[in-house]
């Protein structure tokens, strides 16, 4: 007999929800073509960071081949070469920001730490958002980000994230696995 699972919307909602000045952005999930665009945008970047940090020749020709193929790759159905990235992930809160006179660094934030959910997923996109996107500040703790005590007792307070390593290998965390990015339906 075949095994028949339930509607998955009713127990899983791909959104991301940003606090912006006293109000709540709510993201929606993009269509599977744009988070896999993302992904690969994702992976090109921490290639081009790390080749950086390293500055061997070996790790430079890695990220410039990583930049090409991003280069060479297609824009997703529905965004044109016209429009930023963290704009076309953004769907229509970026209208609704405009409209709310939110600033432009700030809507910059929210689509960056949008390409990291969906590129990298949940944690990351918590920890870049903490940090106000840069890799180097520390992001506070879950614990303490929940307004939550931490059972710390004097140890480290946040452990590095797989997107925020040294190399480009990079899974997915939280409830957002690689399925639900990679195939099947599109909105």
């Amino acid at each position: 007999m075949a095994l028949q699972l339930g509607q998955i919307d009713s127990v899983f909602d791909p959104a991301l929800i940003l606090p912006i000045g006293g109000r709540e952005y709510r993201i929606e999930d993009v269509p599977a073509l744009l988070g896999l665009y993302c992904q690969r945008v994702w992976t090109s970047g921490m290639a081009v960071a790390q080749a950086v940090r390293v500055g061997q020749e070996g790790d430079t020709a890695a990220a410039q081949r990583a930049l090409d193929g991003i280069n060479r790759m297609p824009l997703p159905p529905g965004v044109t070469e016209g429009t930023p990235l963290h704009v076309a992930v953004l769907g229509d809160t970026y209208q609704q920001m405009l409209d709310d006179e939110v600033s432009g660094r700030w809507i910059q934030h929210a689509g960056m730490t949008t390409i990291a959910w969906l590129a990298a997923g949940d944690e990351v996109a918590e920890m870049y958002w903490a940090s106000a996107g840069r890799p180097e500040a520390p992001a506070p703790n879950r614990a303490q980000r929940r307004g939550g005590a931490s059972s710390s007792t004097g140890a480290a307070t946040a452990t590095p994230s797989q997107g925020f390593s040294s190399g480009t290998n990079f899974r997915r965390r939280g409830n957002r696995g690689r399925g639900s990015r990679s195939g099947g339906t599109t909105s």
